[in-house]
């Protein structure tokens, strides 16, 4: 293993329109307006509660046109859990959806025409018992492997970090480094076609395929911030990464509480910039909310998540979180839930009723694509 700074620096020029970016943004925009006809790109999750026939729908959040995607025959049977769809999101990306249902049945459909193209099955691979994802299964930018923790057998200790070819074939496995894997279910993303970036402890991770030797960073936290049950995701460009990390705030009784919440940062762990934070009223509140699961624009100039809600305390159709977006190169947004502008939610036309409505997150994780 080797310890130092491998991931490349941007160059002086682009460092500097980035300070600028940043020490000019919060939101560019007054106050209260509405920025959603900047949004584009095709948005994928169960974006409306109500009845539907689907668990998923891909949404163009341009012309606002929702087309459901094909549901599991394990859904459609019990309906007890919806699938989850997966891409990639990395600039110029072709690589094929990715679906995994309940069963842990992976499917691969093509992102154009939603044909059905590969797939396999964790129940029909070598010495399993009652195998399982736990966490994202994420496709590489070609859709050639798809990346994800899982554990073979029910009676396993733990999970383990794995690439699977797109017959289920095991290509890699496991990691050198020692740490308490399902504290980072969420925390890996494809760089390129060849490799991957994880949170292992208080390390950033960089492993290629075909290859044993793995490459690190130490991720240098400030006081009071925490990667545990951290969430991320590589900008389409690969030049920047946003993680959901864990924050200890004080609430209105005066009592510690850690919070999920947005940063910013080279792909190496260092830069950190705080990009969302619990406004006021939500930090004084003892119910506390997450700010999880962020995914980039295809321009990578937004950040979308979900709002990660507790059990009971604030009104939510059953099931759903809300969804948020922010600007990329914004500082210390301040995430309300209750009384966030417009300028925050993304918006579409709803299946169900037929108006342009807020999308929310029904049951089902999200990704955000190209047109």
């Amino acid at each position: 293993m080797t310890d130092h700074e491998w991931w490349p620096q941007p160059a002086p020029a682009i460092t500097l329109l980035l300070l600028l970016a940043i020490a000019t943004s919060a939101w560019a925009d007054p106050p209260g307006s509405d920025t959603n006809g900047a949004h584009t790109g095709r948005f994928i999750n169960k974006p409306f509660p109500g009845t539907l026939a689907h668990s998923n729908w891909i949404t163009s959040l341009r012309s606002g046109a929702a087309t459901a995607l094909p549901d599991s025959s394990a859904y459609l049977v019990r309906r007890l859990k919806a699938d989850n769809w997966y891409a990639s999101s990395a600039a110029g990306a072709a690589g094929d959806l990715v679906r995994v249902d309940k069963d842990g049945n992976v499917d691969f459909f093509d992102r154009r025409s939603l044909a059905r193209t590969g797939g396999f099955s964790l129940r029909r691979l070598a010495n399993v018992n009652l195998p399982h994802f736990n966490g994202p299964v994420k496709p590489s930018p070609d859709g050639k492997h798809v990346l994800a923790y899982w554990k073979p057998r029910y009676t396993d200790d733990g999970e383990v970090l794995t690439v699977f070819d797109r017959t289920g074939n095991i290509v890699q496995s496991g990691s050198p480094v020692n740490y308490e894997a399902s504290f980072y279910a969420e925390a890996f993303d494809w760089v390129d076609n060849k490799s991957y970036l994880y949170f292992a402890g208080d390390k950033v991770v960089l492993a290629s395929l075909g290859d044993q030797a793995i490459r690190f960073n130490r991720l240098s936290l400030p006081p009071g911030v925490d990667n545990r049950f951290a969430s991320l995701s590589l900008s389409p460009d690969r030049r920047l990464m946003v993680a959901r990390l864990r924050v200890t705030f004080e609430d209105g009784h005066g009592a510690e509480r850690k919070r999920g919440v947005l940063f910013v940062m080279q792909p190496g762990g260092t830069g950190l910039r705080q990009l969302t934070a619990p406004s006021a009223r939500a930090q004084a509140d003892a119910l506390q909310t997450d700010h999880g699961q962020p995914v980039w624009s295809p321009d990578g100039s937004m950040v979308a998540f979900k709002v990660i809600l507790p059990a009971t305390g604030i009104r939510a159709p059953v099931g759903c979180e809300p969804l948020r977006v922010v600007p990329a190169n914004g500082s210390s947004l301040a995430i309300d839930v209750l009384n966030d502008s417009p300028r925050y939610k993304l918006m579409a036309r709803s299946p169900v009723t037929g108006r342009v409505e807020p999308m929310w997150s029904c049951f089902t994780d999200i990704s955000w694509i190209a047109e």
